[in-house]
């Protein structure tokens, strides 16, 4: 067994999840994906893969890849946020001394 299996094993034992930074897959969402993966490899590569490797090449998308789809997401979000701030003062903004216009 590698220097790499064993660090990956031990991460993987430790927490059983997948995690980059802040963010995390809990154990059982990582626990699919990884027989997600097992199921692809097999099915497309005709590849058997261990859950131990399949956790490895989780592991790297996720710190890879994922950063890419969560950085779309914020800017979705950014986006959103800016134009529904944008609508605010049409929405919820009210003009003062009503009360001797409205006799």
């Amino acid at each position: 067994m590698s220097n790499f299996d064993i660090k990956a094993k031990t991460f993987a034992s430790r927490t059983g999840k997948c995690c980059v930074g802040a963010m995390e897959i809990p154990a059982e969402e990582t626990d699919a994906l990884v027989h997600s993966i097992q199921k692809y490899m097999g099915e497309e590569f005709d590849q058997d893969i261990s859950p131990l490797k399949a956790r490895l090449l989780l592991n790297y998308v996720w710190d890879e890849v994922a950063p890419f789809a969560y950085n779309a997401g914020v800017k979705d979000a950014q986006e959103f946020t800016r134009a529904r701030n944008e609508e605010l003062p049409d929405t919820v903004f009210r003009d003062g001394l009503n009360y001797w216009r409205n006799r």
